[in-house]
């Protein structure tokens, strides 16, 4: 049986915002044509909405490191 190297693990695990832009952007071109034709529910429109600002919110603040958080607070 074939075994996952643990830091392969580690590395995924530490950088799980990238799956989440990874798969939302696998996700919207293979099915987006379809989800984004109708966009007249407004529930729909919501869910859509929430999942792309979600994504992208992820993939923002991912970005930010513990040293940029000091700084942005003015903490040495």
């Amino acid at each position: 049986m074939w075994r996952v190297p643990q830091t392969v693990v580690q590395v995924l695990l530490r950088e799980w915002p990238l799956s989440v832009s990874v798969g939302t952007t696998a996700l919207f071109l293979a099915f987006g044509k379809r989800w984004l034709a109708d966009l007249s529910s407004s529930v729909w429109f919501a869910c859509i909405l929430d999942w792309l600002f979600g994504a992208i919110l992820v993939s923002a603040f991912a970005r930010l490191s513990d040293a940029d958080l000091r700084e942005l607070r003015g903490e040495r």
